[in-house]
This record gives C-alpha cells, sequence and structure tokens, in this order.
C-alpha cells in the first residue's frame, strides 16, 4: 500500500482512490467492510442464500470493473448496496421455479405453493413501491432497513445531516405503509 498505512485505518475515500489506482489491498478492505450489509441486503431481497451469495459476487465484480465512476467517494457503501440491488434482482428474474431445500426460510416446514406465492407477490410490490418513491427516500430506507446502517452512517454516505436522514426516512416509511395497504 502506498500510503504507508495500514487499509483497515484508512477511510472509504481514501480506499477507493488507492483502488483506481490499482491498489488490490485497498479493494480487499473495501470487500471486507461491506461485504456483510451487501450479503444481509441481498438476502433479504432474495430470500434464498444461494442467490445472495451470487449477487453480491457479481455486485463486487461489478464495482471493481467500475470503482473509477464513482463521483462521491465517501458514498462507496451506498453505492455498492445500489448494485447489490441490481444484480438480487437479476437473481430473482432467473430465478429457477424451485429453490433447493436448503434455502427454505422455515426450517423443517415447507411453505405451501400459496404461501409462496403470497410472499413473492409481497416482495415484487415492494420492489414496485421502492421504484415509485423518491430516490433520496428510497435510499435512506434501503439503507437503514436493509443495510443496517445507523442514521450517522447514512448522513455520512449520502453527505446529508442526521436530522435530513430521519425526515426522509419518516416519509419514506409512510409512503411504503400507504402504497402496501392499498395493495393488499
Amino acid at each position: 500500500m502506498q500510503t504507508g498505512m495500514a487499509p483497515s485505518k484508512l477511510g472509504d475515500a481514501a480506499l477507493v482512490a488507492l483502488t483506481v489506482d490499482g491498489d488490490d489491498a485497498a479493494f480487499t478492505e473495501l470487500v471486507a467492510r461491506h461485504a456483510p450489509a451487501m450479503s444481509r441486503y441481498a438476502t433479504y431481497l432474495t430470500s434464498s442464500q444461494t442467490d445472495a451469495d451470487e449477487a453480491v459476487q457479481e455486485a463486487l465484480i461489478t464495482a471493481w470493473q467500475t470503482i473509477e465512476t464513482l463521483r462521491n467517494r465517501d458514498a462507496v457503501r451506498s453505492w455498492l448496496m445500489r448494485i447489490t440491488a441490481r444484480k438480487a434482482i437479476d437473481q430473482m428474474r432467473a430465478r429457477r421455479p424451485s429453490q433447493p431445500i436448503e434455502d427454505l426460510q422455515i426450517a423443517g416446514s415447507f411453505p405451501t405453493p400459496q404461501e409462496e406465492v403470497a410472499q413473492s407477490q409481497t416482495l415484487e410490490q415492494l420492489q414496485r413501491v421502492l421504484r415509485e418513491i423518491p430516490s433520496n427516500q428510497r435510499q435512506v430506507w434501503v439503507l437503514r432497513e436493509i443495510g443496517q446502517m445507523n442514521y450517522e452512517e447514512i448522513a455520512r454516505d449520502c453527505g446529508i445531516s442526521e436530522a435530513t436522514v430521519r425526515g426522509r426516512l419518516a416519509r419514506a416509511r409512510k409512503n411504503i405503509a400507504q402504497k402496501m395497504g392499498e395493495w393488499r
């Protein structure tokens, strides 16, 4: 590493800059920091650990190939989450009609076909609703609810205040609840 500092001591923006300059260790540190949240997010979206793992792997490949296009280098986590969401959606579209037994959500029991259809329809509706709400609300909702980020992390990644994060999150939750209620 050219800086002489351990990768774990550097901020995301510095790691992105080093990665753009060809430093593999910097990208490895970014992966170590953000892959767990990416995995949780992809698992939530796909309801399948196998699909989630594939989505995260594809997201990391895309990130590696396109990292020089990242404009706000402090917002690398939200950028990675957006890539993960796209890859998870791609996985769901390509999903085979049946899932492996280890991917079943309820250990020891099998959902009925009606339950599977209901879960799938609910997830599809949530994805539609998320596409309909303003992007600034969607971004903070995804980072908080799916990425499990705290308000301070979201504020830092998005370049906004924590109060703005709280406001956008409240509006997002209200919009999602309203639109999902209309669907039911």
